[in-house]
C-alpha cells in the first residue's frame, strides 16, 4: 500500500537537486520536510502547492531544499498536491478529477488519501512548538501580490510583510482550508504571489520565503506592518451557477455569460455602478452570496437585456480570467477598503503552547 504522505527529517534529499518536474515525479505524492535550524526549540511551516495549478508554492519550496539557506529556526516545509500538478499538461489542474480540492479537506472525516495525508500533516505539526504558519498559493487571473487573512492583527500583518503590505481579509463560511484550521494555533497568513505561470510570481514567492524562514522573528516590524497596510475586506463570492457556461471573449462564442478577455486587470481598483461586467444569453445569471451563504445577487448586479451590470461601486479581487476555474471556484470576490485599525492579537509573538496545538490535531 502507498502512503499518502511522505516524510523527511534531516538534510533534504538528494533528489531535490533534481529539476522541478523530475522532483516532484519522484516524490509521487505529498511531502513534508523537516529541516533542521538555529534554534532548534523554535518551528516555522511553510506550505505550498496545495492546488496543482498553483506552481508558485512548488517552486519556492523546492529551490529552499535545492540550496537551503541557514534557517534561523526548524523548518517544515511541506508540498501538497503533487499528482495534480504533474497530471498533463502540468501545473495546469488545481485537483484531479476523481479528488476533492487539497485545500478543502483540512476538517472532517478521514475517508480518502488527500484527507489522511492531511490528517498526518496536522499531526506532525501538533508534536512541534510552532511560531507562525505561512501557505502560498497563485491566482488564475492577473492579481499584485497580496495576503489573504482570517483576522488583521498586527502580528499577521507582520508575518505577511516578508512579501507584502497588501491584505484581503476572509470571514464567514468555512472551507475547511489549511489556514482555516492552522491559523487557530499559531499566526498564520496565505500569500496569493500573483499570477500562476508568471516567473516573477515564483520568484516572490521564494524572496518572501527565504526572508520569513532566515530572519531571527518571523514578523517583520509590527508598527510599520500596520501603518503601511492597505487593507480590504470580502464581503461578497460571485459564482457562475449549475449548467451555466461561461467564456472569456470579444466575440459572441455561444456561452451563456460571456466577459472581455483582461478584464481581471481590474482587480483592487473601482468599478463603476452602472459598468458593463458581461453580456448573457437568455436568463443566465451570476451568483453573489455574502460571507454567511446568504444571497446578496440583487445588492450588486442588474440582470438587463443580454448585459450584466453593476449596481454599485466595487472593488474586485482575486478576479479570473479563465472559465475553467471560474466554474470550479468563483468568478471574483467583492472587496471594500477597511481602516488601518488592528484586532487584538489571539497568541502572543512566540509560539503556541503545545497542549492546544494537540487538541486541534486529534
Amino acid at each position: 500500500m502507498i502512503e499518502p504522505l511522505r516524510i523527511f527529517k534531516g538534510a533534504p534529499p538528494q533528489q531535490a537537486q533534481l529539476p522541478l518536474a523530475e522532483f516532484l515525479t519522484w516524490l509521487g505524492r505529498p511531502a513534508l520536510f523537516h529541516l533542521p535550524g538555529q534554534d532548534r526549540s523554535r518551528c516555522r511551516v511553510l506550505v505550498g502547492g496545495l492546488h496543482g495549478n498553483e506552481p508558485s508554492g512548488f517552486f519556492a519550496v523546492h529551490a529552499l531544499l535545492k540550496d537551503p539557506p541557514e534557517l534561523a529556526t526548524d523548518a517544515i516545509l511541506v508540498i501538497g498536491n503533487v499528482p495534480a500538478a504533474l497530471w498533463p499538461p502540468g501545473f495546469y489542474h488545481r485537483f484531479l478529477p476523481h479528488e476533492e480540492d487539497m485545500n478543502r479537506v483540512w476538517a472532517g472525516g478521514l475517508h480518502t488519501a488527500q484527507r489522511i495525508a492531511a490528517a498526518e500533516i496536522l499531526r506532525y505539526l501538533a508534536r512541534h512548538r510552532l511560531e507562525a504558519v505561512v501557505d502560498l498559493h497563485n491566482n488564475t487571473g492577473f492579481n499584485p501580490i497580496y495576503t489573504v487573512l482570517l483576522r488583521h492583527t498586527a502580528t499577521r500583518l507582520a508575518l505577511a510583510r516578508h512579501w507584502t503590505h497588501r491584505h484581503v481579509r476572509y470571514e464567514g463560511v468555512s472551507l475547511s482550508s489549511f489556514m482555516e484550521v492552522a491559523d487557530k494555533f499559531c499566526p498564520g497568513v496565505v500569500i496569493e504571489c500573483g499570477q500562476a505561470g508568471d516567473p516573477e510570481a515564483d520568484l516572490r514567492a521564494y524572496e518572501g520565503a527565504l526572508r520569513y524562514l532566515t530572519a531571527p522573528r518571523p514578523w517583520l516590524n509590527e508598527r510599520a506592518a500596520v501603518e503601511e497596510a492597505a487593507i480590504y475586506r470580502c464581503v461578497a463570492r460571485v459564482t457562475v451557477p449549475g449548467e451555466t457556461t461561461i467564456e472569456f471573449s470579444i466575440e459572441d462564442v455561444g456561452a451563456d455569460i460571456t466577459v472581455r478577455p483582461g478584464i481581471d486587470r481590474h482587480n483592487f481598483e473601482v468599478l463603476r455602478a452602472g459598468a458593463q461586467l458581461a453580456k448573457r444569453r437568455g436568463k443566465a445569471r451570476l451568483l453573489a452570496t455574502d460571507n454567511f451563504g446568504r444571497e446578496v445577487t440583487n445588492d450588486f448586479f442588474e440582470h438587463g437585456d443580454g448585459t450584466i451590470s453593476l449596481k454599485r461601486d466595487l472593488i474586485p479581487v482575486m478576479m479570473t480570467n479563465h472559465g475553467r476555474a471560474a466554474k470550479s471556484d468563483c468568478l471574483l470576490y467583492v472587496a471594500e477598503r477597511v481602516e488601518r485599525e488592528t484586532e487584538p492579537d489571539d497568541h502572543p509573538a512566540t509560539s503556541a503552547p503545545h497542549g492546544r496545538v494537540a487538541r486541534w490535531a486529534r
